[in-house]
């Protein structure tokens, strides 16, 4: 099911967002590597990627995958992608759960000071040293089987090594880059409550494609089979087109696309579609 609501940001005039759950072969990996382009590791400050000549991105499953395979998920995924605003989307969706006594963390980028504040634990951001510990064992886990994964994918696991480690009851997950090949992709349909896809734009295009439909595609592989997602029905119709292409693809064509009553900014109403989606999901894990 695909359910289409406004999205009441004034800053999600270019959201977008993709990831497929696909195969974790290296065959199926897509490598991009490109001098002077963006980066889809951190900055230290400013802007959402910053200009880099000698880093490269390299976006893929399998090195993901292989990291995460020894500590598997205990927690549930909110997945959220787009080209501006799904930042202030994943804040006010951890905020809403932790006022609902759901034990909560949220993974964003990049980081804003420090490493680590990308990663919060009941909006409280994650103590230096459990982030140290854990990124320590990532980066063990890295060498020791020889992986080569890249910044962002450390990064990725470490912040999902943590929700374990706090034994959070969601986690709010943000896309780096894109979303079909993402790290953060790595989740998946047992994984994900929800998937939401915000406003999307012309982004990224050495990576994505050149086209907005081309872009919508890529974003769309978030997108899975038995997962309600939104999507911002404010879109154009070649994003709205190719998204419902990519649902029916995942779905074996079962699919429909609906209006939600609601916003993905979510107003204070039960009505809401992601409000009732998130209730339901939740409804079986233990508040205090």
């Amino acid at each position: 099911m695909l359910w289409v609501g406004p999205s009441s940001d004034p800053h999600s005039r270019e959201l977008a967002h993709d990831s497929r759950n696909t195969d974790f072969s290296p065959a199926y990996d897509m490598q991009c590597t490109f001098r002077g382009a963006l980066c889809n590791s951190p900055p230290s400050l400013g802007g959402k990627y910053e200009q880099c000549a000698t880093k490269m991105i390299e976006l893929g499953l399998s090195r993901i995958s292989q990291l995460v395979k020894y500590t598997p998920l205990t927690w549930k995924a909110i997945h959220i992608a787009g080209t501006n605003g799904k930042g202030s989307v994943a804040s006010y969706l951890s905020s809403l759960l932790k006022r609902g006594k759901i034990r909560t963390g949220r993974f964003t980028s990049p980081h804003l000071i420090d490493r680590w504040d990308c990663i919060v634990i009941d909006e409280e951001t994650v103590a230096k040293p459990v982030f140290d510990l854990v990124e320590s064992e990532v980066k063990a886990r890295n060498g020791k089987y020889n992986i080569g994964a890249s910044e962002f994918e450390l990064l990725t696991a470490t912040a999902f090594g943590i929700f374990n480690r706090h034994r959070v009851d969601v986690g709010v997950v943000e896309v780096g880059l894109g979303g079909r090949l993402d790290a953060t992709n790595v989740l998946t349909a047992e994984d994900v409550i929800v998937s939401i896809i915000t406003k999307i734009g012309i982004d990224h295009q050495a990576v994505l494609g050149d086209t907005l439909g081309e872009i919508a595609t890529e974003k769309g592989g978030i997108i899975k089979k038995g997962v309600p997602f939104l999507v911002d029905s404010t879109n154009p119709p070649e994003v709205l087109a190719a998204l419902e292409a990519c649902a029916a693809k995942v779905s074996g064509g079962d699919t429909q696309m609906q209006l939600s009553p609601g916003s993905l900014s979510l107003p204070p109403k039960s009505e809401s579609a992601l409000e009732a989606i998130i209730a339901s999901s939740t409804s079986n894990l233990t508040k205090p």
